[in-house]
This record gives structure tokens, C-alpha cells and sequence, in this order.
């Protein structure tokens, strides 16, 4: 199963396919992934192409010559859920706003893994692949 988007209303829908097992019903949700999976569908000619820019990927930044890590951003008002019920879904990867863009309900809770002091030591600040 795959995501779906719900242009009109700004909702992306991401299925319990789509999130990786830790263990009971605990989840995990790659923001690099995420990123990918949203690219693609905004590429879709039938659907997302023509639709308001839903991602934002601000590169790794210099602050007080520390690279801080990139961020995974959701705009223009979109948000996101999952097509589940009373899970954990712990964020993996790069920082992102995915904490703050989630619809809660169904008993699902996310866990970011953001931090203010994350920094980039791989040397390429790149986009997520």
C-alpha cells in the first residue's frame, strides 16, 4: 500500500505498510522516506503536479562554523496521519516537523527524534536520496 494525499484538505495518509516494526506497537517512521514517498506523489502528472508545494528541505546550515543537520519540512498547511490504530510511531532520520504536522487520534502517538544541537558530521550536507 502506498501513501495517498488528500489535495483539496492537505492531508497525507501514511499506511501501516509504509512504517517499520520496533516491537509490540511500536513503529518507526523514516523522514527520509517520508520525504521520497511525498516527492513522488507531488510529481504525479494525474494528481500532485500543479498542487501547492507540500515539502520544504532546508540543507545543512552553518551556525557558529557548527553544521547543523537538515530539516524535513512540512508547508502550506499540510499535515499527516496514519491509516492505524493505537501504535507508537517513533520518527528516525533527519530533524523534521513531522511531530508538529501530525493529526493525533486512534490512539497513535509520535515520538520526534529532533534535537536543537543535532549536527551534521557526514561531511555532504545533501538531500535526503
Amino acid at each position: 500500500m502506498a501513501y495517498s494525499v488528500d489535495w483539496v484538505a492537505r492531508i497525507i495518509t501514511v499506511p501501516l505498510d509504509d512504517l517499520t516494526l520496533v516491537s509490540g506497537s511500536v513503529w518507526s517512521l523514516n523522514a527520509s522516506a517520508f520525504w521520497i514517498e511525498v516527492r513522488r506523489l507531488e510529481a504525479s502528472p494525474t494528481d500532485g503536479l500543479g498542487r501547492p508545494q507540500a515539502l520544504e528541505f532546508v540543507n545543512t546550515q552553518i551556525l557558529s562554523d557548527i553544521p547543523y543537520s537538515p530539516i524535513i519540512k512540512l508547508i502550506n498547511g499540510y499535515t499527516w496521519k496514519t491509516g492505524t490504530t493505537d501504535k507508537v510511531i517513533t520518527l528516525l532520520g533527519p530533524n523534521s516537523n513531522l511531530l508538529d504536522t501530525f493529526i493525533p487520534g486512534d490512539g497513535v502517538s509520535v515520538l520526534a527524534n529532533n534535537s536543537a544541537g543535532k549536527t551534521d558530521d557526514s561531511g555532504s550536507g545533501v538531500q535526503p536520496q
